[in-house]
């Protein structure tokens, strides 16, 4: 499984097409693309039409989730500690 992280904030065909390649070349099914604010609707289509044909689970995460994730882990760690 591959996790792309995405450097613009809204991810937009080309680094998609960039990801599904690594994919191909590399014979990885499964992957997670963390993007900052989502992706363009061709970059969704591109991403649908991808799924489909190459049979890969293409998993979108939005790094606003991420940094909640982090910060429930964070704040858990700290009762922990201190209680």
């Amino acid at each position: 499984m591959f996790v792309f992280f995405c450097d613009v904030a809204k991810a937009g065909i080309k680094p998609i097409k960039s990801y599904i390649q690594r994919m191909e070349t590399d014979g990885v099914s499964h992957a997670a693309i963390v993007v900052q604010e989502g992706m363009t609707p061709a970059a969704k289509q591109v991403l649908a039409a991808a799924a489909y044909i190459y049979d890969a689970s293409l998993t979108l995460v939005s790094f606003d989730f991420l940094w909640g994730c982090y910060c429930i882990m964070m704040l858990s760690v700290f009762l922990c500690y201190f209680y």
